[in-house]
């Protein structure tokens, strides 16, 4: 169902569906948005966003994840902790319609905002953005 594109002169793996090829480049072209948890599973994205979306394997530093027992769950989120790092992917190819629904999914900006932070992604710094807690 995903085909695997490694580009070794950045170390840079980026998994995407077949009908959709795709080129090192496009960790620069696009918005990207780094997720982590239950929106790296892409057959959780395809339901939110009505396709499946590319992504690569990334790091954001500065960040730890945090959970909160609520009731008989937990909800997690993101802090800033400068000695840690989150592992997740970055969703690449990411169009306003796409964005508009993770962002009904993560109830913003009522629960939820998007911010801009640096991440990883195989030797590549980039500009991503996050969900992170409203203020």
């Amino acid at each position: 169902m995903f085909q695997i594109s490694f580009f070794p002169s950045n170390g840079l793996l980026i998994i995407h569906p077949p009908e959709f090829p795709v080129r090192s480049d496009d960790v620069f072209e696009h918005d990207l948005l780094f997720v982590w948890g239950d929106l790296m599973n892409p057959h959780f994205v395809r339901e939110i966003t009505g396709r499946f979306i590319a992504f690569a394997p990334s790091v954001l530093t500065g960040f730890a994840r945090k959970a909160e027992k609520i009731g008989e769950g937990y909800s997690f989120s993101l802090i800033p902790r400068e000695d840690s790092f989150v592992q997740g992917v970055i969703l690449i190819g990411l169009t306003e319609d796409d964005l508009n629904a993770l962002d009904r999914f993560e109830r913003c900006p009522a629960h939820m905002v998007r911010k801009k932070v640096e991440v990883k992604v195989g030797d590549l710094p980039r500009i991503a953005q996050i969900y992170l807690p409203a203020e």
